[in-house]
């Protein structure tokens, strides 16, 4: 006879891995020192983080997660990645409620796959409209500035 996990705390690693491995992501998206080896730790852990809020997160955390793969992939020059990702992050907040700062994200992601595309209007329109998105946020305003810095220029 195998002994089953509870439920209850299968759920409760879950978030707890979900929660820890996000912040991990996004702590290594910033990282400036790139490296093969942690380049390849934050698309475990962004992957990892997926995965996580895929088996107990809400809607926003799901979507939230691909944003943050659409970041990882956009740091690490997978153009097409990176924008598939961010339009599918754009596309929920499109159909649901999400807050300022997530769309600004959500505009900073398009403009680095942009940037990477070498598409100048696409990233034009996003990183403008990241910008002004930026301008108006009471909290957050530094995180999506760090994150717009991080985007190539045109």
């Amino acid at each position: 006879m195998t002994h089953q996990p509870d439920p209850k705390e299968v759920r409760k690693w879950h978030e707890w891995f979900a929660v820890e491995c996000s912040k991990a992501a996004w702590e290594l998206i910033g990282k400036p020192e790139r490296t093969a080896a942690v380049d390849r730790q934050t698309l475990y852990v962004a992957h990892a983080a997926a995965f996580h809020w895929s088996m107990v997160g809400a809607p926003l955390n799901q979507a939230r997660a691909e944003l943050a793969l659409s970041r990882v992939f956009a740091v690490l020059g997978h153009a097409t990645d990176a924008l598939r990702y961010a339009q599918r992050f754009l596309a929920y907040c499109d159909n649901n409620p999400c807050d300022e700062r997530d769309v600004a994200l959500g505009y900073v992601a398009m403009a680095h796959a942009g940037a990477l595309l070498r598409d100048k209007g696409m990233h034009g329109e996003f990183y403008q409209a990241a910008e002004e998105k930026a301008r108006t946020l009471k909290i957050e305003q530094d995180t999506v500035q760090a994150e717009l810095a991080r985007v190539p220029r045109l």
